[in-house]
This record gives structure tokens, C-alpha cells and sequence, in this order.
């Protein structure tokens, strides 16, 4: 079998191409990685794609901003299947599979992409990038000119930050950020928030694309000669529209002749001011009920009103540090699930790693967090007690099957841990993991000297001597052991 992983940046523009059938590749930012893909958004190393026994498979390495296979943020280990898309960072991996030169691995062209079926995407239509598409998996999906929005469109009639979409409850929702010259759907200008339906045209300043669902046919065909009609329609009504208001004009302006001045039209409260403050109030509620994806939505198109706005661009960083501290807690999660599940399986090993990564996870959760309660009581409750009961059983192991630096490294970590709980959810174990760890350190000593490691023989003599009085006969040879250093 034949393997081939596309990579396209953000712009959907193809990059890469890897093709392999047996191996494991690193993908990350950094120079050294097989995958390079250079942005910020993604981890100095992010992930790794690995084969085994005929499958591939994806691993998230304790990435800041994670992977999405297919849509979903994986934690930990992950299968790919023939056709799985991967996001990592700005950037889009196809996975494709082959088992013969007749299969074609890439489709000409971005017309088609029938990958991006399984999922909502955008379709360009009516100019010369016609048939563009852009698979739409992200739950919050950033529009408009500069880099830093999710889909960039450098064209002078979209704004810097035009439009966003979003997710909510399977539903496809666009919102205007205040562009210049609009958002559309289905040629209505919008100010609310609006729900995208099948084959619907939105268009941000003068580009349109039709919106179609997860598994929709699209014929682009259709919706040409609709545009066609559409425009000639428009050339009809502008000219009618000019007309009316040149009659308008002239009548305005006899009327001024022969009416009095009235003074200046009344003063409409509904100011962009007043509309971030109100976006603001939204904001501010979905953030009591933890809905960080819709209050960054509301946050984000109260600044599309007022860009300076203080308390929007706060309850923005805060609404997005808390999402992330959210995506701390549930792989953390995840890590302490798998770690549990190990042990139970007897590997107290890959059970400890899985532990020791979901506590450097909860330690990244930062203390104004509304979620920091939660980290903690996580590591204090669950994760640090289990650690030292997995050490300890892991140094008595080692012990048992001879390998006496590796139980010392267990039962030190052990001890570790133990003094990291708080005194009062502490228990009085220290003298007895002290005890195989002092048997631990003479036998690792004493292997080390027969060796003629007399470096480490005496670490490992003096390390027992620190715990507990070492007997005459030990301590003769640790003084033999130091006769022999250099």
C-alpha cells in the first residue's frame, strides 16, 4: 500500500507532497522536522504520522493548538482512513491511500475536491478563481484580508477583518464584523447574525461563493447563469435607480426653496458605539455560561464596530485564553483516562508517562483562569496519588527483575511526588518507599563497582547513605569504590 499526505497552506495552495509506505515523519515548524510547516500557529514539533502493521496513524505531541482530524481535535494516538483531512495549524494535510499505479493519488485542479464533500465548505463562483474550494471544519473561521484571519482574500473590496463563521448546533452561522462593503447572503446585506442554508451565495465585499453542505452536489453551472441574470438585473435597476434619484434630488431641492429650514434629521441611538456595547453584553453572557466559541464570535464583531473598543479587545484575549485553557483541561483529560487505562492493563510505564504529561498539561493552566480550580484539584486528586502508587509498584518491578538504577530512578520520582501533595492530602509513606529505595541504591552500587563504574558506584553509596547508616560491610566497599576514582 502507498501513501501520500498533500499539503496545502491557508490559502489552499499546495505546498508538499509526501508519498511513503512505511516509515514515521515529524511535523512541526522547526528546521529538522520531515514536514516543515513554517507559522506560528503551529508547535516547534507538532506531531508525528507513523505506520504500523499496515495502518497509519497521526500523534498531537503536546501541541499549543492541536490537531483536527476530520474535524475532530484528537488527543493522543489517532488511525487515519483514505481520505482524512488533518489540520495542523494554518495548515491542511490530505491523506490519501493507493494500491496500484492506475489509482490517481491528486485530482487536476481545486474544482473538484471530493474530499471536501464530507465537510460544510465555500465555493468560489463568478470570476477568474471560479470552481475554488474551501473546506469549512473549523468551529470559528476568521474572514477577511490580513494574514491573520483564517481564510485570507486579497481583494481591495474585502476589509482586513470582513466576516466570520461559525458552528452552532450543526448550523452554519455568518456574521458581518463591520466590513466596509458588507456581507451578503443571497444578495441581502446582513447586520445580525445569519444562518447559512444549502446552496445559499454569500459574498464578502464583491467575491461570492456558494455555502454547500457536508454531502451536497454542487453544479456551478446552475448558479452561473443565476448570477448572469442576476447582474443584468442589476444593470436595470441601478439605471432605474438613477432616474428616481435625480427626480428625487430636484424635488428635495424645490422643496428646500420654498419650505423652511426644519433643522438638522433626529439622531438614530443605534451607533456602532452602542452596537459593540450590545455585542459586548452578549458576549459577556455566554462567557458566564462558558460558551467561549459564540462570546469570541460577539467579542470579535463588536471590534468589527469599533475596533479601538477596550472592553471587547479584553474579553477577547480573556474569551480565547480560556478556550485554550478549556482544551488544556479535556486533553489532559484524555492523558489521564489513557493512563488510567494502562495501568489497569499492567503497563505501569507507558501509565506513569501518560500521567506525568497530563500534570505538565494542568501546570500550563495559568492561575487567573477560570479553570484553574479545576487543574488543580485535578493533579492533587487524581494525578500526583496515582503517580506514587505507579512509581512505587514500577521501582519494586525493576527491582525484582535486576534492574536496580531504573527502580532507583522510580522510587526518587516517587518521593518526588509524594512531596508535592499538600500536607494535609499527604500520606505517611515516606518511610516505606525509603526502604527499597535505600536496598535499590546499594544494589545499583554494588552492580556499578563490579563494573568498574566507580563514578557511579559511589553516587548511588553516598545517595544510601544519605537515606539510612550504611552497614560495615557496605561501607568498606563505597571506601574501595573511591580508592578507584580517577
Amino acid at each position: 500500500m502507498q501513501y501520500t499526505l498533500i499539503i496545502e497552506d491557508r490559502n489552499g495552495i499546495i505546498t508538499d507532497e509526501l508519498t511513503f509506505e512505511q516509515g514515521s515523519f515529524s511535523i512541526g515548524r522547526n528546521e529538522g522536522n520531515d514536514i516543515l510547516l513554517p507559522s506560528r500557529s503551529v508547535s516547534r514539533h507538532h506531531a508525528r504520522v507513523f505506520t504500523e502493521a499496515g495502518h497509519v496513524y497521526i500523534e498531537d505531541l503536546n501541541s499549543s493548538n492541536g490537531v483536527v482530524v476530520d474535524g475532530r481535535r484528537i488527543m493522543g494516538i489517532t488511525e487515519l482512513g483514505p481520505g482524512s483531512q488533518i489540520r495542523v495549524g494554518d495548515f491542511l494535510l490530505l491523506f490519501k491511500t493507493r494500491k496500484g499505479p492506475q489509482d490517481s493519488i491528486l485530482t487536476a485542479g481545486r474544482a473538484a475536491q471530493p474530499e471536501a464533500a464530507t465537510l460544510p465548505r465555500l465555493i468560489r463562483v463568478g470570476d477568474e478563481r471560479e470552481g475554488d474550494t474551501y473546506p469549512l471544519q473549523e468551529i470559528e473561521i476568521a474572514i477577511g484580508r490580513t494574514d491573520d484571519n483564517f481564510l485570507v482574500f486579497k481583494d481591495s473590496s474585502v476589509s482586513r477583518h470582513h466576516a466570520q463563521l461559525f458552528q452552532d448546533r450543526g448550523r452554519m452561522v455568518a456574521v458581518d464584523l463591520g466590513s466596509s462593503n458588507g456581507t451578503r447572503i443571497n444578495g441581502q446585506l446582513i447586520h445580525q447574525p445569519a444562518i447559512l442554508n444549502a446552496g445559499d451565495i454569500v459574498s464578502f465585499g464583491n467575491l461570492r461563493f456558494i455555502f454547500a453542505q457536508a454531502g451536497q452536489s454542487i453544479d456551478i453551472n446552475d448558479y452561473r447563469k443565476q448570477l448572469t441574470r442576476s447582474n443584468r438585473g442589476l444593470v436595470i435597476a441601478v439605471t432605474i435607480l438613477a432616474l428616481l434619484l435625480v427626480f428625487i434630488t430636484s424635488s428635495i431641492a424645490a422643496f428646500l426653496i420654498l419650505e423652511k429650514d426644519e433643522g438638522p434629521p433626529p439622531i438614530t441611538p443605534d451607533t456602532a458605539l452602542q452596537r459593540a456595547d450590545s455585542l459586548c453584553d452578549e458576549g459577556d453572557i455566554l462567557t458566564r455560561s462558558e460558551q467561549w466559541d459564540e462570546a469570541i464570535a460577539r467579542y470579535s464583531q463588536a471590534l468589527g464596530y469599533q475596533p479601538e473598543h477596550p472592553r471587547a479587545t479584553q474579553a477577547l484575549a480573556r474569551a480565547r485564553s480560556e478556550k485554550d485553557a478549556l482544551h488544556i483541561i479535556e486533553a489532559a483529560d484524555q492523558n489521564i483516562s489513557n493512563g488510567d487505562a494502562m495501568e489497569r492493563q499492567g503497563n505501569r510505564l507507558e501509565a506513569s508517562l501518560l500521567l506525568s504529561r497530563a500534570r505538565e498539561q494542568l501546570g500550563q493552566v495559568q492561575p487567573d483562569s477560570v479553570y484553574h480550580t479545576r487543574a488543580t484539584d485535578r493533579i492533587t486528586l487524581q494525578i500526583d496519588p496515582s503517580l506514587v502508587r505507579i512509581q512505587r509498584q514500577l521501582g519494586a518491578d525493576f527491582a525484582q527483575s535486576g534492574r536496580y538504577a531504573e527502580s532507583v530512578a522510580a522510587y526518587e520520582s516517587a518521593l518526588q511526588t509524594l512531596q508535592l501533595l499538600p500536607e494535609d492530602r499527604r500520606p505517611d509513606l515516606g518511610s516505606e518507599i525509603r526502604a527499597p529505595l535505600w536496598n535499590a541504591l546499594v544494589a545499583a552500587a554494588d552492580a556499578a563497582a563490579a563494573s568498574e563504574d566507580w563514578v557511579t558506584a559511589v553516587r548511588y553509596y553516598e545517595r544510601a547513605q544519605e537515606i539510612g547508616e550504611l552497614p560495615r560491610q557496605v561501607v568498606r566497599r563505597l571506601q574501595n569504590a573511591r580508592r578507584h576514582l580517577p
